[in-house]
């Protein structure tokens, strides 16, 4: 294209009377060159166009993948439940909410009493059965704010944002009314199931560690003073 825009200067320069019949052809290749020049032009810039929107639809795929694949690394696989590794991060964010906000933020942790009897009883498929009983039940009594998290293999642990130690207590006693009412059957045989819970209220200066600690400890107190029983953290 730069070749016939100059021959086209040349013959102007050199024989103006000429030009109509000896710009005739020059101007016919530079079009050719200007609309062959443009096809290529769009082609590239279409083609980039589609590199982009493919890259676009590359990079949404990697992050529903990490996204999904974090989801299983958190999620126990028998309850449903956050697991300890996805509680880790929760429990951070909470605390740093509660404490930046001024509001209150409380935990239940509890242990479901003589579970090993049930096991020895029944078996471990049984006692799989009853956790995630356990854990379906826990879910129908929080907000939808809250969190149910496997602390371990029997002990649930329960996230509690904006409640304070009385709100706390009457969602522990709200699951235990709703655990008698709801009992396990295995075989038409209802298969007695009661827990003991420690309950702590997140105080000004501490972490999402020590405020489970704590908990941790009351809990002990209350397995250590008969089943079915919840203590408060100091």
């Amino acid at each position: 294209m730069a070749a016939s825009l100059g021959q086209l200067h040349h013959a102007r320069r050199e024989n103006p009377a000429l030009l109509d019949e000896q710009a005739h052809g020059t101007v016919t290749a530079l079009l050719e060159d200007i609309i062959s020049s443009t096809s290529h032009l769009h082609a590239s810039v279409s083609s980039s166009h589609d590199d982009i929107v493919s890259i676009r639809e590359s990079v949404r795929h990697i992050e529903e993948d990490l996204a999904f694949n974090r989801k299983m690394l958190e999620q126990d696989p028998l309850t449903g439940t956050l697991n300890r590794q996805g509680l880790d991060h929760l429990l951070a964010l909470e605390v740093k909410r509660a404490q930046r906000g001024g509001g209150k933020f409380s935990v239940v942790l509890f242990d479901l009493d003589d579970f090993k009897q049930i096991n020895d009883r029944f078996g471990h498929l049984v006692g799989d059965q009853v956790l995630v009983h356990i854990a379906n039940l826990a879910r129908a009594v929080l907000r939808e704010t809250d969190f149910l998290v496997r602390y371990g293999g029997e002990e649930f642990l329960l996230l509690l944002p904006e409640t304070d130690l009385h709100g706390a207590s009457y969602v522990a006693d709200r699951l235990r009314l709703v655990a008698s009412k709801t009992p396990f059957m295995h075989h038409n045989r209802r298969v007695e199931i009661s827990f003991s819970s420690g309950i702590a209220e997140l105080h000004d200066d501490e972490n999402g560690r020590a405020l489970v600690l704590r908990a941790d400890e009351a809990l002990y107190r209350a397995k250590h003073t008969g089943r079915g029983r919840v203590e408060i953290a100091e």
